[in-house]
């Protein structure tokens, strides 16, 4: 589960990734919301490192295992509220099927749950 989470958060944001000469093995993200780069600079210091993104494809290391995605689609909605959204479809390199990312605020979530109070 542990895991799956981290995925998420190295595959759900807008970030783009550079390497941060002044530092060894560290990555640098480079994004206009300032709480995906947060994100993203936490999972680092778990071992869940976003390690290269290109035009539609992100290779993300995790705890040393190393996957390739296929970004099929990535949108950061308007603030609502205050509360940003993102939504990214990514599919694992060499598979069929896809998985839909979400990331944000309960907020910003909520409205996808109406009347499904046992998802929270």
């Amino acid at each position: 589960m542990i895991v799956e989470f981290f995925r998420g958060i190295t595959l759900c944001h807008q970030a783009n990734v550079v390497k941060d000469n002044s530092h060894e093995n560290l990555l640098k993200y480079i994004c206009v919301l300032h709480d995906e780069i947060a994100s993203l600079e936490f999972a680092q210091q778990q071992n869940f490192k976003l390690i290269q993104r290109g035009k539609k494809m992100m290779t993300v290391q995790l705890q040393g295992e190393q996957e390739r995605y296929d970004e099929l689609g990535v949108v950061t909605t308007k603030a609502v509220m205050g509360h940003f959204m993102t939504v990214s479809a990514m599919r694992l390199q060499g598979k069929q099927a896809g998985v839909l990312y979400m990331k944000g605020s309960i907020a910003s979530l909520k409205h996808y749950f109406v009347n499904k109070e046992n998802d929270f």
